[in-house]
């Protein structure tokens, strides 16, 4: 009889988590958010061409964060999960999330960084570029929803933090 109720409180008291909670670790479904960091880089005078060219910024190594709202994971609504990954030289980044049903409005965003920027100056009667190296760029964020399996594609674009940062 005592091996009856030992066995008995082993079963009931083994489990630590409910059969109705739901993990993270639970989920096995998986969607695919994808994408692009590039930057406005500022403008550069083409001489050959007599006119201003505009220079797209492409964020390599950059940090991309995707935020999911746990009530996406059957929890509690405004706690989150954050997935996080770097872009290439190319400035492209790939991350899996997992997916209960959907996510919906996640949010997706650059960390702040450092890039390249170009401007024309006009001195002495002719057109001058400037460079400048080490300007912060600042967090953009995007929204995306998806479902399981289902592959999305972010252009996360971004500009200067403030243009203070060209001053002397």
């Amino acid at each position: 009889m005592l091996y009856v109720a030992s066995l008995a409180t082993l079963l009931f008291t083994g489990c630590s988590k409910e059969q109705s909670e739901l993990s993270i670790d639970d989920v096995q479904s998986q969607a695919t958010i994808s994408g692009k960091v590039i930057y406005n880089g500022g403008v550069y005078w083409d001489k050959k061409e007599n006119k201003s060219v505009t220079v797209d910024g492409i964020g390599s190594d950059v940090t991309v964060v995707v935020k999911v709202n746990n009530k996406d994971y059957k929890g509690e609504n405004g706690t989150y999960q954050y997935f996080e990954t770097k872009t290439d030289a190319n400035g492209f980044f790939s991350i899996s999330i997992p997916v209960y049903n959907s996510i919906n409005n996640a949010e997706v965003y650059n960390l702040p960084f450092y890039g390249k920027w170009q401007e024309v100056e006009y001195i002495d009667g002719e057109f001058k570029n400037k460079q400048y190296s080490n300007v912060l760029m600042k967090m953009t964020t995007n929204k995306v929803s998806a479902t399981e399996k289902e592959i999305k594609f972010v252009t996360i674009s971004t500009t200067y933090e403030n243009e203070d940062q060209f001053k002397k």
